[in-house]
């Protein structure tokens, strides 16, 4: 890393390091080698890389550079305040390192623009930003804008304001006579590439460099096929243990067959209601299975007393008076929705990024949101609810299954199963 990232100090070396990072892949060195966007000319950057590729580390690092060598300001643009929140923190703790403030416009968080050497922001909130800072004549000292998920140019809401926001700084650019502001944009599921990088006059990179394979299986009667078929494709029939009574889909001996092997669970569904039905039939069948002893080896992953605690503190730290979320999450299980309080839903996606909610029933709006990998993703036929999955959406939830460092499996019925295995 040193070779390529010389502008680096050795102390965020260390802490990279600390954090399983002790060298970059293939194609994050021959993107960071890439004269064109480091000083002096800052190029701007549009590139797309598959999940757990590290991609995020590489717009880091060149923003840093920037950053360094301009001493103007960085601004982080994501879509979401739970994401928003673990980039806040993340750059916080390594920026710190190179001497350089970061601070967060996020939700009530806000600051003096003056304050800061680096800002992590929603969509909403860069726009107001830079609306800001140009009316007081100050665009000049913002040297990078990243923004990440560009692919959410197409999303109906807010689509536009990512538009406006680019558009703004691009004018600006073009018509101040000033310095370029560096603009860096990315994402994992990227249709319409080509046509950005020309907009945004931008040195293009492409990456499919995968560091945990996916295998994506469909779910047919009793058995998960291979997809897409070839000559290679093979059947994989749900073990007999497994088939649970009333169990549409298998979606809960798919669960159960990941929980005994320690491992974790993303399920997908259509409907909020459907989150909740999905999440209190698997719960129902824990609780059984527990009492009964039907799986001796889930009273070794799921500690119950521990999980009584953990529905407890939920119901402490976030005043939730939702009887059925708190007794889910005391069997190893939780519901994603945008009927659960902001609260609440920052105490479930700790309980399940820290492993102690194994299965997390969820509808589409956690694939591009925080980061949550899990060992199985099993995403449920959405013939319901306000949409239709699209590729984009498709490849963002698969995309939470085998993270670097993860093993497992994923699934749909049909399921989609997509089975997750380490490279080597």
């Amino acid at each position: 890393m040193k070779e390529v990232c010389s502008w680096i100090s050795e102390d965020l070396r260390e802490l990279l390091s600390s954090e399983g990072i002790t060298g970059l892949f293939d194609w994050q060195k021959e993107c960071l080698s890439d004269a064109e966007i480091l000083n002096p000319t800052h190029r701007n950057l549009v590139y797309s890389a598959p999940t757990s590729s590290g991609k995020t580390l590489v717009a880091e690092l060149v923003a840093l550079e920037n950053v360094l060598a301009t001493r103007r300001k960085a601004l982080f643009v994501l879509p979401y305040v739970s994401v928003a929140k673990e980039k806040f923190f993340g750059l916080q703790k390594s920026w710190r390192l190179e001497d350089l403030v970061v601070r967060a416009y996020i939700g009530s968080l806000s600051t003096s623009f003056e304050e800061w050497n680096a800002a992590v922001c929603t969509i909403e909130k860069a726009n107001s930003l830079v609306n800001r800072i140009s009316e007081d004549q100050e665009l000049h000292k913002l040297g990078v804008v990243v923004i990440d998920e560009i692919h959410m140019l197409l999303d109906q809401s807010r689509g536009p304001l990512i538009e406006a926001l680019l558009i703004k700084i691009l004018y600006y650019n073009k018509y101040s006579g000033r310095e370029k502001i560096q603009i860096i944009v990315m994402s994992a599921t990227f249709e319409f590439q080509e046509m950005i990088a020309k907009w945004l006059d931008a040195r293009s990179y492409v990456s499919t460099y995968r560091p945990v394979v996916l295998e994506e299986r469909i779910l047919i009667g009793d058995e998960l096929v291979d997809f897409p078929q070839s000559s290679e494709s093979k059947v994989h029939p749900i073990p007999q243990e497994f088939h649970i009574k009333n169990d549409h889909g298998h979606v809960i001996g798919l669960c159960i067959q990941s929980l005994v092997q320690g491992d974790s669970v993303l399920v997908f569904c259509g409907t909020k209601a459907e989150t909740e039905q999905v999440a209190v039939g698997i719960a129902k069948f824990i609780e059984y299975a527990l009492a009964k002893n039907v799986f001796p080896k889930l009273t070794e992953v799921l500690n119950v007393k521990k999980l009584a605690a953990l529905a407890e503190s939920f119901k402490a730290k976030t005043y939730s008076t939702d009887t059925l979320v708190q007794r889910v999450i005391g069997l190893g299980v939780a519901f994603h929705h945008a009927g659960v309080t902001a609260e609440e839903r920052e105490e479930l996606e700790d309980g399940f990024r820290t492993g102690q909610l194994k299965i997390l029933v969820s509808t589409s709006t956690l694939s591009s949101g925080v980061n949550l990998p899990a060992h199985r993703v099993l995403i449920r036929a959405q013939n319901n609810g306000p949409s239709q999955i699209t590729r984009i959406t498709y490849k963002q939830m698969v995309g939470r299954a085998g993270r670097k460092g993860h093993t497992g499996r994923v699934g749909d019925c049909g399921l989609l199963i997509v089975e997750i295995k380490m490279r080597g």
